[in-house]
């Protein structure tokens, strides 16, 4: 239901299919139920094989921090800049896929979450289209 509900109502504010592709894999990294792309090193140091411009001040793993490069690529400015989409938009939809829903499904239960949702993704204003 939560994700049908935020789905529709994500597209009706302005955001963008990218975007909430985006937030999806925003949000599985952030709770570690899918992981950035990389590799562990002999002395344990994780090396992320994704780069973009995001990356190039980065720290080397080092033994003193051998997973800074596994932090950064679950990093919404990371996803951002894999996706293409504005950080902005992908804290917003990250935000409204934690909202809590109940176990079974209702009217109020969905008059609550469209609230709680209404709350977070505020409209996107499409700067390609001239305003009425």
């Amino acid at each position: 239901m939560h994700d049908r509900i935020l789905y529709e109502f994500a597209l009706q504010q302005g955001y963008t299919r990218a975007e909430l592709t985006a937030s999806k894999e925003a949000f599985n990294r952030k709770y570690r139920l899918s992981h950035p792309p990389g590799a562990f090193d002999k002395a344990w140091r994780y090396t992320l094989h994704e780069r973009c411009a995001c990356c190039d001040g980065l720290r080397v793993a080092s033994e003193a921090y051998p997973h800074s490069e596994m932090m950064h690529g679950r990093s919404l400015t990371h996803v951002a800049h894999l996706h293409g989409v504005p950080k902005l938009h992908l804290q917003r939809l990250v935000r409204a896929r934690e909202v809590k829903t109940p176990q079974r499904p209702s009217s109020h239960a969905e008059t609550q979450l469209l609230v709680q949702l209404r709350h977070i993704l505020k409209p996107v204003h499409d700067r390609r289209r001239p305003a009425a």
